[in-house]
């Protein structure tokens, strides 16, 4: 996942990292207006010295996985002939929840 951090030059030849949120907003009377508005204060940040970049956290964690857990059983039952009868099954059950409140 790549999470977007802008980066501030600050005094003292210092620097700020922020993620996600950038505290910058803008409004306007429909949302083109409002984006322009906020496509304006990130250029006017720009023009200052800061940057945007993105944050890669696989390379925080290079050994995890961003698969889901699970993703590895996804379609491990597609030829098995019990299936369709498993889903009939499994719908059946709800519709019985659903009648009776569970």
């Amino acid at each position: 996942m790549k999470i977007p951090v802008l980066i501030e030059p600050l005094p003292g030849e210092r620097f700020r990292a922020s993620g996600a949120a950038w505290e910058m907003s803008a409004e306007g009377q429909t949302s083109e207006e409002a984006l322009d508005r906020l496509r304006q204060e990130v250029q006017q940040r720009l023009s200052h010295g800061s940057q945007v970049t993105f944050l890669d956290t696989e390379q925080l964690a290079p050994n995890s996985k961003s698969e889901h857990p699970l993703a590895r059983f996804a379609g491990c039952m597609k030829d098995d002939p019990l299936y369709d009868e498993w889903q009939t099954a499994v719908a059946e059950y709800r519709a019985s929840c659903d009648q009776h409140g569970a």
